[in-house]
């Protein structure tokens, strides 16, 4: 009786300063772009992209929308508890309703999927936001635990609720007053914030002034020490945010991926970039530098894609290091003696990252060698990857419950331990490195001969070229 009269009480209060049930365009088109995440199992981003598209609405209503779905997709596991102990279901108005009322504390906004009435049930059912903790599925946490310990976990998780801010590579300078840049530590890296409703309508962005890139992402370019000139690799290109890096280091590169829908659009990215000039065919020839940034269960990049964690519930990883170790081992023969080979996964689990490339230093390691990172190696692109990797495993360690020499000991120090990073890899942790970095794994080594196989093939390559030489002069 007590708590039927604390409803009571509060609808009776919230009623005078909330309105009644909004059936206004913006909350219908939230209410079904919501049921479509939650009933048919549409991806959220794709889901908001669809139903803005078709929408005319003022902007500040667009953005509601989007945040109520992006948000209530991220939060589902803690909303769902509350929905259904107050209304006994988890429909869609119920559900952003408690996100705006649960996460971002907007009374007003809330009660417009509700009424004051239905405000004062979720009200009431409020204490179990304290008692689900976690928003991440179980079998994704458990296997995120398994790979960073339990106390990285949990804040990895914590990480994964809060949006990823924007970083972008700098290309040259521009001045635009609408975007806001802050400098980071990489260089080239800044962190933006702005008003507008894309990036990509901004005239510097059209001028082949800057690209959307994560830090992370840009520092696994930046591992390959690409110079003018070089002939590079990169397989798994997708769109060609790496591809565009490369290029703006005066490398020449050749992209390749499977999806040849994204291959195409990497042209004309270039050609906005100013370096369409420096693209090649990835179908002859050795490289000097290969990159494989892998296909993975993209567990490091959770917070960015808020569908992805529930996607992930069916434990879909773990056939995937199989895959990505064909692809790196058929990737290293395309690579010249003395070439750097880059391997990078934007994952956290230990089997994509550690798991693939030990065993491919197993399988190869008569005519390859791990090629440490070095504080001196680059200076002028101002990261510091000895110390990147430094803090990781003392993090990893605290998690994990191994014990190193001391706060300043080196990965060296703890080379025994197959769960610690070693000279050769990096692993960037938001909650570790800063909220500009994703999670994401970086690899290194260098090819000091070739492998039988791979000689034959050269051999067998340059025959053809001579006969096909021979063939043009005698015609």
């Amino acid at each position: 009786m007590r708590l039927v009269a604390v409803i009571l009480a509060v609808a009776e209060a919230l009623s005078a300063v909330t309105p009644s049930f909004d059936s206004s365009k913006s909350v219908k088109l939230a209410i079904k772009t919501a049921a479509r995440v939650l009933d048919e199992g549409i991806d959220a981003e794709k889901a908001v992209r669809a139903s803005l598209r078709r929408a005319e609405s003022a902007r500040g209503a667009r953005r509601r929308v989007a945040v109520g779905v992006l948000g209530m997709t991220v939060w589902r596991r803690r909303l769902e508890a509350i929905s259904v102990a107050a209304f006994g279901e988890a429909t869609p108005n119920v559900m952003l309703a408690c996100f705006w009322l649960c996460v971002k504390r907007d009374v007003v906004e809330a009660s417009r999927y509700v009424g004051s009435w239905g405000l004062a049930r979720l009200v009431a059912a409020a204490p179990l936001w304290y008692i689900t903790r976690r928003t991440l599925p179980n079998e994704v946490f458990a296997a995120i635990r398994d790979s960073l310990g339990p106390r990285e976990a949990r804040s990895y998780g914590r990480a994964c609720d809060r949006p990823g801010p924007t970083t972008l590579r700098l290309n040259r300078p521009f001045d635009d007053p609408a975007l806001r840049l802050r400098p980071l530590s990489t260089r080239g890296a800044v962190r933006v914030e702005w008003r507008g409703r894309s990036l990509r309508s901004t005239e510097a962005w059209r001028n082949g002034g800057f690209e959307v890139q994560a830090e992370s992402s840009q520092c696994a370019a930046l591992a390959t020490r690409a110079r003018p000139g070089q002939r590079i690799l990169d397989c798994c290109a997708g769109r060609g945010g790496k591809t565009l890096a490369l290029l703006a280091m005066g490398a020449r590169v050749a992209p390749d991926d499977t999806d040849l829908d994204a291959l195409r659009q990497i042209p004309a990215s270039a050609r906005r970039a100013n370096a369409a000039d420096r693209l090649e065919s990835p179908a002859r020839g050795d490289f000097d530098v290969v990159l494989v940034d892998a296909p993975c269960s993209s567990t490091g990049v959770l917070r960015r894609h808020p569908s992805l964690r529930w996607q992930l519930d069916h434990r879909p990883w773990e056939n995937l290091p199989q895959t990505q170790l064909d692809i790196l081992l058929e990737a290293s023969d395309r690579l010249k003696t003395g070439g750097i080979l880059v391997y990078a996964t934007c994952s956290v689990l230990r089997a994509e990252n550690l798991g693939v490339t030990r065993k491919f230093e197993d399988l190869r390691s008569d005519d390859f060698a791990p090629l440490p990172f070095d504080e001196d190696e680059d200076p002028a692109f101002g990261w510091r990857p000895r110390a990147h990797r430094d803090v990781a495993n003392r993090a990893l360690a605290r998690s994990l419950g191994i014990r190193t020499k001391g706060r300043k000991s080196r990965a060296s120090d703890s080379d025994d331990d197959p769960r610690l990073l070693r000279p050769h890899e990096l692993l960037f942790l938001p909650q570790v490195h800063g909220d500009t970095f994703d999670g994401f794994f970086i690899a290194r080594f260098v090819r000091r001969s070739l492998h039988p196989a791979c000689a034959s093939s050269s051999e067998d390559q340059e025959e053809e070229e001579e006969e096909e030489e021979v063939a043009a002069a005698a015609g």
